[in-house]
């Protein structure tokens, strides 16, 4: 679909006192962009992991495993939490800002991960301490049958942060900080920080560039820099599909303003092709404080320690 008309559909169903049940419907039904697909689910296992080696390399090394796990922002697959559970984590909160789990997305999850750790060409399976259980009971709900792996879900969490403050060992997030404006952001992080103990992880995957770029679209991953604030807020994002359009740095004078010690900050720079894709693209002059090389940069994995 043309990007455009995608974002006008998003201002539509915006509009609509029932945009948010029918852009699920639409999803789920007719994009299929929420199926745990062995690709999707697959990605989510090589985050996991990255997350588990930089731990293990920097304060759980030997048999030590996290006592506990938020996942901020957890979203419609639970891989990663599987996974963790695999490792050996006892204790797990889920967190999203409105509901996003179901039964058939937790059981259609579960039996992609199992498919993919339990195939020998995959090599999982010597690193993992135990695989969990399907749910093969109809009668046991979904949220039971999480916490028999000691995982719970919280949509909205903001009561949860309250009881728990203080107290969380690591806290992931992966690729949902993008969606989230500078202001919230900003709160979000020192929630974060709240809720975790002297000493706790705090690690994170981010996209910088353009979400709506795709190779069917043809669509540059530097569109977004064209616009200005004004444009991009008015026209562009809307309460169904925000994007932030934040570099790298933002981020990292967030997490430091929280109050956090930023431990790891690895940035997927531009190749030449990309400063080459970029230096045709107008950028807007409320981007020319960055750099060419802070505008083209692609990812960003960062890890960040509660003193």
């Amino acid at each position: 679909m043309n990007w455009l008309l995608k974002t006008a559909a998003f201002k539509v169903l915006s509009g609509l006192p029932m945009g948010g049940q029918l852009y699920r419907y639409s999803q789920e039904k007719i994009t299929r962009s929420l199926v745990p697909t062995p690709d999707r689910v697959r990605g989510k296992i090589h985050v996991a992991f990255q997350y588990w080696d930089w731990l293990k390399a920097n304060g759980y090394p030997g048999d030590a495993v996290p006592g506990t796990i938020l996942d901020f922002g957890a979203g419609w697959h639970p891989t990663i939490p599987f996974l963790f559970y695999s490792l050996g984590v006892e204790r797990q909160f889920l967190c999203d800002l409105h509901p996003s789990l179901n039964r058939d997305m937790v059981d259609r999850t579960m039996n992609t991960f199992l498919s993919i750790v339990k195939a020998p060409q995959e090599g999982y399976r010597s690193r993992l301490r135990r695989l969990p259980e399907p749910n093969h009971n109809p009668e046991l709900a979904w949220t039971d049958y999480l916490q028999r792996m000691g995982i719970t879900y919280h949509a909205p969490y903001a009561g949860l942060f309250q009881e728990i403050a203080g107290t969380v060992e690591v806290v992931v997030c992966t690729q949902v900080l993008y969606f989230i404006s500078r202001e919230i952001l900003a709160d979000c992080f020192r929630q974060v920080f709240q809720v975790m103990k002297s000493g706790g992880k705090f690690l994170a995957t981010v996209y910088l560039n353009d979400v709506n770029a795709t190779p069917q679209n043809g669509l540059s991953q530097y569109n977004h820099l064209r616009y200005s604030p004004d444009i991009w807020e008015k026209w562009i994002n809307s309460p169904l599909m925000s994007y932030n359009r934040l570099k790298a740095r933002d981020y990292r004078e967030l997490l430091e303003q929280a109050g956090f010690h930023v431990r790891h900050f690895d940035v997927t720079g531009p190749t030449a092709g990309d400063l080459e894709e970029l230096a045709r693209i107008p950028v807007h002059e409320c981007f020319k404080h960055y750099t060419r090389e802070e505008l083209g940069a692609k990812n960003l994995f960062f890890a960040a320690e509660k003193p």
